[in-house]
């Protein structure tokens, strides 16, 4: 085989890798930005600070508030507020996996709750963000004070 035959074919088949790398890509980022998007509006580090404009904003906090009805279809809040165990983690499991698997039906939340979410959506975004802190302890310690969010964090 000549030389710049060779290359050639070296070329050709580099251009497949890329076109299916570029195809997997494609499958697959609207799914990893959805994800990245809630957790960086979720981490009290970071919120609306990682969106460049205003739709961007919408568009995560509408993630968030969506998945929360997700979350209220599976079950609802708790009345009180218990320490982590084994069951919280695999009822976060099983959200996660059913959420994944696309099986859990959305109920229409009354206007009532969903005036609940949108003024905890309000205060936790008033809060200024916090650089030294660990996301999952923030969230932890305000189960209390934002009980509907701090169940996706």
């Amino acid at each position: 085989m000549q030389p710049a035959s060779f290359q050639h074919l070296v070329i050709q088949h580099m251009c497949i890798v890329a076109d299916a790398i570029y195809q997997k890509i494609s499958n697959y980022w609207p799914i990893m930005s959805e994800s990245s998007q809630i957790s960086s509006l979720l981490d009290p580090r970071v919120k609306f600070s990682a969106f460049e404009d205003e739709i961007e904003k919408v568009n995560a906090k509408n993630l968030v508030l969506n998945l929360t009805e997700y979350s209220s279809a599976l079950s609802p809040l708790a009345e009180t507020t218990t320490g982590e165990t084994g069951d919280d983690i695999v009822e976060t499991r099983n959200f996660f996996r059913n959420l994944r698997n696309n099986t859990v039906m959305l109920v229409n939340n009354n206007t009532l709750a969903s005036r609940t979410l949108d003024h905890e959506m309000e205060r936790y975004l008033a809060i200024p963000l916090e650089d030294q802190v660990d996301p999952l302890l923030w969230w932890q310690v305000r189960r209390e004070e934002f009980p509907i969010l701090s169940r996706i964090a």
